[in-house]
This record gives C-alpha cells, sequence and structure tokens, in this order.
C-alpha cells in the first residue's frame, strides 16, 4: 500500500532554496513515480523504487519561495496520492514545553479590546501529536498523526501563539509562507527529547530510567495514578456538605494563599469558598463572565447554586461564561469548591476577581468566608510522562529529523531550573543531535525564560536566575541565537499572556542569525574593581556599547565574601562599553550580577538598538 508521511500531505510547506526529501512506504519492489506541478505544468518529477522493507524516498532539488501553490501526485501502479496546496518557504522546527504549545485561545485576557487577530493565510503550522515512550531504542520515523492548518479564522485558535507571532514577523519580512512543525509538549524537559544512551551519561536519572524501561510501565503507572485519584476523590466526597454556607464559617480576604490562614497552613483536601454581592438593577445580566483570576488546584465554581464552569489543574485562567438566567437582581452568591492536593492552594495573588459585562465589572476581592469540606492526606502526584527524559525522543524528536529547516525555534527550560548546572551540556548535545540527525548546520534560536516568582514570594535560590545564566551560556554554541524576556512575563502566572512580543523578538534574532541583519546582543565580558577610600569602584566591559535606561544601577549587585551589595552610580555613563558603579568597600569582591533575581524588580540596562540585555553574573 502506498504512503506518505504525515507531514507530506495538504497545505504542507518545504523550505526553500535547498534539497527536500520526500519518504514514505509501498511494497517491497515496488516502482514509485512523483509528479511536482505547478499551474497545471509540471515542473519536476522523478521515480524511484520502494527498498526490501518497503521504504522509499526521492529527493526534490531546490524550489524559490513561492506564493503560488503547487501540488504533488505520488504513483505506485494502480494507487495515486495527491498533495494539494504544496508551498515553498520558509520552514522552521517549533519545540520546547508548554510556552510554546501554549495556543493563542489562551492568550485571550477580558480586560483588553479584542483586537482581531490577522489571518494569515499563508502561515501553516503542523502539530505533531504527543506519545510518550520509554522502549530504549526505539526511534519512529514518522509521526503518529497531525496535519497542517493555515493561520485563518478559527484555526489559529489552537495555534501556538508564541510560533504564530514569530511566523507573521517572519512572513511581513519575507513575503514568502512560512510554515511550523509544532513538536513541543507541555512540562517537557530537555532530557525528554534526547534518546536513552545520551541520557544515561549524566547519572542522574538512573533511577527513573530503570523504572521507566520496564514492559508496560506507562500503562501499570497509568493504572496506578487513577486507582489512587479515584480513592481520593471519594474520600473528598464524604461529608461534602455542598453549597449550603452556614453562619458560623470563617472568613479570608480573597485572593489569598491558605499559607495566609493559620488553620489552613499545609491543609490538603477541599475547601468551599462563598462570596455574597449586590447585583445593581442596571447591570446587565447577559453576556456576563466569572472570573476567578487562577486557582490551585482545581476548582468548581458556582453562582446562584448553578455551575457555570470547572478547571482541573492551576494553570488556565477562569473565564467561566455565566448563563442567561443565572444572575438576579440583588442578592447573589458564588460559591467556589477548591480541591488542593499539595499542601499549598489557594487563590492566586495579583489576578483578578470580579463579575464582568460588558464594561461594567462587580469587584469579588476582598472578604470571602469559607468552610472546610474534608481535609486529607496530600496525594502522590500522577506521573507526568512527558515531563521525564527520553519521553518524547521516540515520537516527536525522531520522527522530525531528516527534514530541512531554516532553523529551531526551542522555548524551553522551566521544567529544567532545578538543575541549571547540567543544561548547558544538555543542550548542546541536543543540538548537536538535531544538526548531525537533519544532516545540516541547524541554525538555534531560543527563548531565555521570562520573570516569574510564582506563589512563592522567596525563593532563597533564586533558580530561575541561575537557570538564566546556563542559558546565556548556550551562546557559545554555534549559530545560536537568545531572545532576553525578563521582562515581559508575569509574576503570578508560568504562562504569560504576551506572547506578541516573545514571537517578535524570536524574530528579531531570526534577523541577526539568518537574515543578515546587524543585531546587536551585548554581552559582559569582563569585570574589574579597585578600592577607592572606603568604597570599591566596578568597572563591566561588554562587546558593544551599552547604557542605563534610567540612573539606577540598583539591579546590579557586588557579592563580597561577607554580603551582597546594590551598586550605584552617576548615571553618566552612557552609549559606552563600559559601566561604572561603586559599592561600599567590605573586603574582597567575588562576583558581580545584573537582574539576579527570578522575577528581577528592575531591568534597565540596554544596548544601542534598545534591547534589553541579558541578566548576567561575572566572577571576578
Amino acid at each position: 500500500m502506498l504512503t506518505l508521511k504525515k507531514i507530506f500531505s495538504d497545505g504542507m510547506i518545504f523550505q526553500r532554496d535547498t534539497e527536500n526529501t520526500i519518504s514514505g512506504k509501498a511494497d517491497a519492489g515496488a516502482g514509485i513515480s512523483l509528479y511536482l506541478l505547478k499551474n497545471g505544468g509540471e515542473v519536476f518529477s522523478d521515480k524511484t523504487t520502494a527498498d526490501s522493507d518497503g521504504c522509499w524516498k526521492i529527493i526534490l532539488p531546490p524550489i524559490k519561495g513561492s506564493k503560488v501553490p503547487y501540488s504533488m501526485c505520488v504513483e505506485c501502479g494502480e494507487e495515486k496520492l495527491t498533495v494539494k496546496d504544496v508551498y515553498s518557504g520558509e520552514l522552521f522546527l517549533i519545540s520546547g514545553q508548554s510556552n510554546m504549545e501554549l495556543p493563542m485561545s489562551r492568550t485571550y485576557y477580558p480586560f483588553e479590546d479584542a483586537a482581531p487577530h490577522t489571518d494569515y493565510p499563508l502561515i501553516h503550522e503542523f502539530r505533531a501529536p504527543i506519545v510518550n515512550c520509554f522502549t530504549i531504542g526505539e526511534r519512529h520515523d514518522d509521526f503518529a498523526g497531525g496535519e497542517w492548518k493555515s493561520a485563518v479564522g478559527e484555526n489559529i485558535l489552537p495555534m501556538s501563539a508564541t510560533g504564530y507571532y514569530f511566523a507573521a514577523e517572519i512572513f511581513k519580512r519575507l513575503d514568502i509562507p512560512v510554515g511550523l512543525v509544532n513538536t513541543s509538549a507541555g512540562g517537557a524537559a530537555v532530557e525528554s527529547f534526547m534518546p536513552y544512551d545520551m541520557i544515561k551519561k549524566y547519572k542522574i536519572h538512573d533511577e527513573f530510567l530503570a523504572e521507566a524501561t520496564k514492559e508496560n510501565y506507562i500503562e501499570n503507572t497509568q493504572k496506578a495514578d487513577m486507582a489512587r485519584e479515584g480513592e481520593w476523590s471519594k474520600a473528598l466526597g464524604t461529608n461534602d456538605f455542598g453549597l449550603v454556607p452556614s453562619d458560623d464559617m470563617s472568613t479570608c480576604t480573597v485572593p489569598c494563599s491558605t499559607e495566609d490562614i493559620e488553620e489552613l497552613k499545609g491543609f490538603s483536601g477541599r475547601l468551599y469558598f462563598f462570596k455574597e454581592f449586590d447585583l445593581p438593577d442596571d447591570f446587565p445580566q447577559t453576556g456576563a463572565m466569572l472570573i476567578l483570576g487562577t486557582i490551585t488546584d482545581s476548582d468548581i465554581s458556582y453562582i446562584n447554586g448553578v455551575k457555570v464552569g470547572e478547571t482541573g489543574y492551576l494553570y488556565p485562567p477562569r473565564y467561566y461564561p455565566v448563563p442567561d438566567g443565572v444572575l438576579k437582581k440583588g442578592k447573589n452568591t458564588v460559591a467556589v469548591r477548591v480541591d488542593i492536593r499539595s499542601g499549598l492552594g489557594g487563590f492566586t495573588k495579583g489576578k483578578r476577581y470580579c463579575l464582568k459585562s460588558g464594561n461594567r465589572i462587580i469587584d469579588l476581592s476582598g472578604e470571602w468566608r469559607y468552610a472546610i469540606a474534608k481535609r486529607s492526606e496530600p496525594i502522590k502526584p500522577s506521573v507526568f510522562f512527558q515531563g521525564n527524559p527520553l519521553a518524547l525522543y521516540a515520537n516527536l524528536a525522531a520522527p522530525s529529523f531528516g527534514i530541512k529547516y531554516r532553523a529551531m525555534v526551542w522555548y524551553q527550560g522551566e521544567t529544567n531550573c532545578g538543575r541549571p548546572e547540567y543544561y548547558k551540556q544538555m543542550f548542546t548535545e541536543l543540538v548537536e543531535m538535531y544538526r548531525k540527525e537533519c544532516g545540516c548546520e541547524l541554525p538555534v534560536i531560543y527563548t531565555q525564560l521570562v520573570n516569574f516568582e510564582g506563589m512563592c514570594e522567596h525563593d532563597p535560590s533564586q533558580s530561575w536566575a541561575s537557570f538564566r545564566k546556563a542559558q546565556l551560556d548556550c551562546l557559545d554554541i554555534p549559530d545560536t541565537a537568545m531572545a532576553v524576556t525578563a521582562d515581559i512575563g508575569e509574576y503570578n502566572d508560568l504562562h504569560p499572556k504576551n506572547k506578541r512580543d516573545i514571537g517578535k523578538r524570536l524574530a528579531y534574532c531570526a534577523g541577526g542569525l539568518l537574515y543578515g541583519d546587524k543585531t546587536i546582543f551585548a554581552r559582559c565580558t569582563k569585570a574589574a574593581a579597585s578600592e577607592n577610600g572606603g568604597r570599591t569602584d566596578i568597572t563591566l566591559t561588554f562587546d558593544t556599547g551599552v547604557y542605563l535606561q534610567y540612573a539606577d544601577a540598583s539591579a546590579f549587585e557586588a557579592v563580597f565574601e561577607d554580603g551582597t551589595f546594590r551598586c550605584e552610580t552617576d548615571g553618566t555613563e552612557h552609549c559606552s562599553e563600559t559601566l561604572k558603579m561603586s559599592v561600599p568597600h567590605t573586603g574582597k569582591l567575588i562576583k558581580v550580577r545584573y537582574a539576579w533575581r527570578n522575577n528581577p524588580y528592575m531591568f534597565n540596562l540596554l544596548d544601542l538598538e534598545i534591547k534589553h540585555v541579558s541578566p548576567f553574573e561575572i566572577t571576578l
């Protein structure tokens, strides 16, 4: 039976100006003919024979980018396959974890004007399905499924938001089709895309791999997880009093964490929260939305006893449409059932909690009442397979090999931030693997982690700051570029909505790495210090001109043997390759840091193109 790989399907985009391999399967020894047509005329044809395993391939010669589609016909005896709307343009492999996977639909924010997203019929995305595999040595040469979708109308909503905005910038620049092969997976580690032998060299996952590579590991683990989840959920329902509030309930201030409430510190189990509000006579009762920020871990929310929405985990925003007829003039009640799994939960601070209809808003933050429905022991989390080493190699990484891309665009690191010391080596090996398997020096553009604090207001280890340094060091890999983004995240959201600027900054990197722009990527190359009376003078040297956006150097820290101090400057050093600052002299200076926080409180060092300079730490 004649087949083509999944990626060779209607709407496909192949890389312009280079050879491209078209491949598939047929009966062993069968003759295969391929025809490439444009405007009804043949522009290329070739023949081959399937090998003993039934595999065949035909190499297309380099073709210039074109907004006019081709069609491709493949014949084998009486069998014929036709692929329509085939384009030649720029093809990018986009991969990583949830912030690359995050769809356009998740960038919606009800407090902003809903400007329609631009249709780009010549931007196409192929989304490969996530299939986990822990079998040693297994790798597939085709994706488990997937189809090409053009960025038009409702098709835009499930597309990678980062990918869409990146592709839009490339399209506006080149005016040729742009294709995205999306192999991202939420929660993925860099090791998730690596083969077994590569991972084993690090010795840090031996215990997991010994278990995960056993026969039927996924099936057995899923069965055990489901049983445990079922028992936990059943226990929570015991003596659950439901939506009936009582007069003797405790009060709290929403938004809040359970850590803010003495009796709920370390709480796991089920809570109910209640809020009464008055609906004015002139408040629109149709088209209303209950907005509850984000909630840890899961919730079911009600208005006047009617369920308006539920979410099973903490990350998605709670935007719940209220059915017509539920609201009433005068007194109304919101009830939120919250299940907390591991000793820390609640309503995310810094988010909006309100009822919205049109331009009218009723604020729901402030005093709420709460009651404990069921206290339980913390539940062990279910295994999140794709976040583990080896999981995605066979079905996401391997099938993407052998395809010609203009570059790989990578947005990943959150899962690896606990072990920054391994990341540069791992990422280097990952890049080398893709380059070897794709048969070219594949350029790589990647995203540095944005600013983020999480539920914990203080992280002494500053793990995200340390990880950003590891990512900065990855620029030592040839033909790479990094988008600096530590100013456009959200301190209280792992998945910031502003993917537009992420995409633009990745496209800016593409301009320098791929298209000959004279872009500037400033890095601190040297630090020197000298004692000056009771102060230590510090000089930082960069590989290009930099300046402070405003005269405040407190984002710079001098690390001495006996403490850390914020730096000071008079702000006169502008457009120079050096910055000078000082601190009180307290002994031997060890390091100088800039924006060394998970969520930098100040981020004002720019290069001459008014692009932010990466956070850094440099040792004297």
